[in-house]
């Protein structure tokens, strides 16, 4: 059938693309597919898109611009509400033609060039200042509120969401595809008991965030609910719960991007690669240990880097050079969870010290600039994308700042 459609669409599609090379001098069009099958993507990039968008960044001097977005209709949505709420912000396509017309002018010019790259990491601060303004419907605000009134919390009452990555959601979501490139992502829940109770001890509800999770804690209910395996769980309550949380926990993995959408502070956990992640303000990271089996020790940042491992993407770029990632500990999370709760509440003590240990370690990692394009995919030189490490996490880790 995609054959046939593509054959019967052909001559149009010869003609639009001949038209667009003849006038190419005076125009510029691009057309950005938006990414919904993952919500990470839906959420990060669409944003990044939204933002430069609007700050004409894409826009080419001199000429008619036309910035097109569209969704293909036979991807995967991985949130409908998602997708609906963007739709406050950005008028996008659903047609065919689109998907046709690049598909020809690929395979007939073996060419590229109205396609535009949205790469999915601020390299120029687009999202520093955000002129999306995000808002609920009343009746949406009505509905949200009345949830988590069912589980006693008003409307100032402090929440967290909790999201530790495992392989079920992508076995269930995606069966026919093998993930298990991914695999050194996963995180173990259970080490993050700890740090619930403390949160639980400051009157602090959870939400375990994410979908098909197969591990659960067992906690108070009264301050802790598994809204990953629940009944309730809904593309809606995942937004609107990531809207109106106090801070994230979580291991960098999809629902969480809409800490940037949203603004709310996040301790990232059990990280890697450390190329791929980002820092913001009220953002406090720990990485993965590298463990070489060689050393029979973990590795410091100036080693990680050495050995190319900032932008280690997949599971198998550390077992080829004997690299053990380990999680981090009960404690180590723990800690650090205290220290995000203790900055909020403006309660940590070791602001000036935690920021020299910072500038160390963001002297020691040194970014690969051919694995970081801009959106004309040209080599982003002096790229810096440092995280924001926990001082904890480096108080008990010093051999990683050597």
């Amino acid at each position: 059938m995609k054959y046939l459609i593509f054959i019967i669409l052909l001559p149009i599609n010869l003609f639009l693309l001949l038209l667009i090379k003849i006038f190419k001098k005076f125009l510029n069009i691009k057309f950005y597919k938006i990414r919904t099958e993952r919500i990470g993507h839906l959420f990060f990039n669409t944003l990044l898109f939204i933002e430069r968008k609007k700050k004409k960044i894409y826009h080419q001097n001199k000429k008619i611009n036309f910035i097109i977005p569209y969704i293909d209709n036979q991807s995967i949505i991985s949130n409908k509400y998602l997708l609906r709420f963007w739709k406050k912000f950005l008028r996008f396509h659903k047609s065919k033609l689109i998907k046709y017309l690049l598909l020809t002018d690929e395979k007939i010019f073996k060419n590229n060039d109205l396609k535009l790259n949205v790469i999915t990491y601020d390299y120029n601060g687009t999202l520093d200042n955000l002129t999306t303004k995000v808002f609920f419907s009343k009746n949406e605000l009505e509905k949200g509120f009345s949830f988590l009134k069912s589980f006693g919390l008003n409307k100032d009452d402090k929440f967290v969401c909790l999201l530790v990555r495992d392989n079920n959601y992508l076995k269930k979501k995606f069966p026919n595809k093998d993930f298990s490139y991914h695999d050194h992502r996963n995180s173990n829940i259970y080490n993050y008991e700890k740090a619930c109770k403390y949160l639980i001890s400051k009157g602090i509800f959870i939400f375990k965030m994410g979908l098909y999770s197969d591990k659960r804690l067992k906690l108070n209910k009264k301050y802790y609910f598994d809204y990953a395996n629940s009944n309730v769980r809904s593309d809606f309550f995942d937004i609107f719960l990531s809207a109106y949380c106090y801070f994230w926990i979580s291991t960098g993995t999809g629902l969480d991007a809409s800490n940037y959408v949203f603004n709310k502070p996040i301790l990232y956990t059990n990280r890697s690669p450390i190329g791929y992640l980002m820092a913001k303000n009220n953002s406090l990271s720990l990485i993965k240990h590298h463990y070489d089996a060689n050393l029979k020790r973990n590795l410091t940042l100036r080693e990680i880097n050495n050995n190319s491992l900032i932008n280690a993407a997949t599971s198998s770029d550390y077992l080829e050079k004997g690299i053990n990632l380990v999680e981090n500990s009960e404690e180590e999370i723990f800690l650090s969870t205290q220290e995000l709760y203790e900055s909020l509440t403006d309660n940590f003590k070791f602001i000036k010290e935690r920021e020299e240990l910072n500038l160390k370690a963001r002297k020691l990692i040194k970014y690969d600039s051919k694995f970081f394009l801009d959106i004309n995919f040209n080599n982003i030189e002096n790229f810096k994308n440092h995280p924001f490490f926990s001082y904890n996490f480096l108080m008990k880790n010093p051999n990683l700042l050597n």
